[in-house]
């Protein structure tokens, strides 16, 4: 359940185009995502902060992302934490994270 909320936020609040994104509904299902899993899992925190800064909440991004990056450092998940690291730029910058289809 946890997987499924995540991967729909992640497209809610990333979408490429404006109009299909949702952030509201993503933080809503990033926020379920992360109670599910007890605020443990790097990933979905990564969801959640980006679906705050989909929703201009720059501050609580920034404040999720450095939570999910620290998760992530301290699994040893390099990848993951680099690419947190520059989304934390992002949201630092007062910018949300899109992505989709070109």
């Amino acid at each position: 359940m946890a997987a499924r909320h995540n991967n729909l936020a992640w497209i809610l609040a990333t979408y490429k185009e404006s109009g299909l994104r949702e952030p509201d509904e993503a933080i809503r299902l990033a926020e379920q995502a992360c109670k599910l899993t007890d605020y443990k899992k790097p990933d979905l925190l990564d969801t959640l902060a980006v679906a705050y800064a989909s929703a201009s909440r720059f501050p609580e991004a920034v404040n999720t992302a450095e939570k999910a990056m620290e998760l992530a450092v301290s699994y040893q998940q390099k990848q993951l934490s680099e690419a947190i690291r520059k989304r934390l730029l992002l949201f630092k910058a007062r910018s949300p994270y899109i992505e989709g289809p070109s």
